[in-house]
């Protein structure tokens, strides 16, 4: 009984993240893409009033312009992702690489990614599990680690999932991992505890840290 309950409070809280998506989206779409339709329609009937004595101001108006474009642009991209979950609807593969491809072009970090029997999809529950873990694990490699290099591997057999994740940062007192409220560990903790699995954590002060989680699969 308690399992069940525990399983229909999982999906009512998906549930809840999927229509919370959906509200921001219309909040984004309609007000906020709304608000820059009308700064560009602003903005391109001031273009009749420049004359050959504004090239220079003409210019500086044509990149404004150009950077409403694509701010606009990027509001239709993630209103759209947030209603549609890029997750749910490409999968957790997808999602992955679309967030390694997303740090990395800050151009201070370099993740590896090595992905092993991935190629049928996993519960939805799952994937949102997996993703939401990693997401924590490298944000905790750069801020906390300084880390400019992060292995991911992610393996699917003999009816498991194994997650592991190694970076080369500064690393941490094993003593300290357990009180660090600021590493998420107890966030790690629930979230993996909600798919039946465990994780573990080694980790030394100027050698990096090792996490690897692992859980059965559930169809």
């Amino acid at each position: 009984m308690l399992k069940t309950q525990e399983i229909q409070n999982i999906d009512i809280m998906l549930e809840s993240q999927s229509n919370e998506r959906t509200r921001i989206a219309t909040e984004l779409h309609d007000r906020l893409g709304s608000i820059l339709s009308a700064v560009k329609l602003n903005f391109s009937s001031m273009e009749e009033h420049f004359g050959k004595k504004q090239e220079s101001a003409k210019v500086r108006f044509d990149v404004l312009k150009k950077l409403i474009d694509e701010a606009a642009s990027e509001v239709r991209k993630i209103s759209h992702d947030l209603a549609s979950g890029a997750l749910a609807k490409f999968g957790l593969m997808h999602a992955i690489e679309h967030l390694i491809k997303a740090i990395e072009a800050s151009g201070k970090i370099k993740i590896n990614l090595f992905a092993h029997g991935m190629d049928e999809r996993l519960s939805g529950q799952q994937e949102i599990v997996l993703y939401r873990i990693l997401q924590e694990l490298v944000s905790n490699a750069l801020k906390h680690g300084v880390a400019d290099i992060i292995d991911v591997h992610l393996i699917k057999e003999n009816g498991k999932v194994r997650l592991i994740v190694e970076d080369n940062g500064s690393g941490f007192d094993k003593e300290n991992i357990e009180r660090s409220h600021g590493l998420g560990i107890p966030n790690i903790r629930k979230r993996i505890e909600t798919v039946g699995g465990s994780f573990t954590i080694d980790s030394n002060e100027k050698s990096g840290t090792t996490v690897i989680l692992e859980f059965p699969i559930v169809t």
